[in-house]
């Protein structure tokens, strides 16, 4: 999923800098790089699988550390 579509269903630029704690201008920039630093994914990741009913998911988007970050995902599909 392109870092556009995470920021729009996350509620836009303004709300996921509130969510991280950045600027706004910080979050456009994403955009239009089409690129998320994978600290603020990090942050993220949790509010996108819930907006997405788990369609996008924190094993998804992080395939090699979700077991480390988060181990209470290692019994759910």
């Amino acid at each position: 999923m392109s870092p556009s579509k995470m920021i729009d269903l996350l509620g836009g630029t303004a709300a996921v800098a509130r969510l991280c704690g950045l600027k706004m201008s910080t979050v456009s920039d994403w955009k239009h790089l089409d690129y998320v630093p994978q600290q603020s994914l990090f942050l993220i990741a949790y509010p996108l699988e819930v907006v997405t009913n788990g369609k996008v998911s924190r094993k998804n988007l992080f395939p090699d550390y979700w077991p480390q970050v988060w181990p209470e995902l290692k019994g759910a599909k």
